[in-house]
């Protein structure tokens, strides 16, 4: 076995037939423990589209970072893409909506994936939403990713085909995902929890990483 050992993380060749990146994951008592996954992710170009009080994005980049992913982000606070000078609310949003396609769209990137928190009226409803876009493997990456939720969230729905404006108009495979309701008094307290939502990156990137080593099956 030879070991080659870089900055963010740990390549492992066995018997030159094989090749995996290590990581560091949240074992299931919650502690950081080395995870060894297939780098089939190395050069992939990964956009993560991160809202407010869905997950951490920045753990979604470093994960994505240290398998080798060129990640790009549409953002990396809670504001818009908007200039200041524009004012109609409206525009504003419209705008914004535009930017995160064509930053996608431009960038040629393998995938899409925007991630945030779901809210309702009624106040029992529960658990992650996975929507995906009419590209092909879209599909089969909002279902590697809603059973890598699954893990971490207990609860598991059938994705859907999704019609939001960033899956109609980016021309790769593209998942928008709800982590949960933060408006269910219980789903809103976990999503508080910063380990509990690194864990919900994490299983975004084990999905991630799931559909692109079937991709390359």
């Amino acid at each position: 076995m030879t070991l080659l050992l870089r900055a963010r993380s740990v390549n492992l060749v066995l018997a030159g037939l094989a090749s995996f990146v290590g990581v560091l994951l949240l074992s299931a008592g919650h502690e950081p423990a080395l995870t060894l996954v297939p780098v089939g992710m190395v050069g992939k170009v990964v956009v993560v589209d991160a809202g407010h009080g869905g997950v951490d994005a920045r753990r979604l980049q470093e994960l994505f970072s240290a398998a080798g992913a060129t990640v790009l982000m549409t953002r990396d606070g809670d504001y818009d893409l908007a200039p200041p000078e524009m004012e109609s609310l409206w525009e504003r949003k419209k705008y914004d909506l535009q930017k995160r396609v064509e930053l996608a769209n431009e960038a040629g990137a393998d995938i899409y994936l925007s991630v945030h928190a779901n809210c309702h009226s009624d106040s029992t409803r529960y658990g992650q939403r996975v929507y995906y876009s009419p590209r092909a493997g879209s599909e089969r990456l909002a279902d590697a990713i809603d059973r890598a939720l699954a893990h971490v969230t207990g609860t598991r729905y059938s994705p859907y085909q999704g019609d939001f404006f960033v899956l109609r108009r980016t021309v790769m495979p593209a998942v928008l995902v709800e982590i949960g309701f933060i408006s269910n008094p219980d789903e809103k307290k976990r999503l508080k929890d910063s380990r509990y939502v690194a864990r919900l990156a994490e299983a975004i990137f084990l999905g991630t990483m799931n559909y692109f080593e079937e991709s390359a099956g």
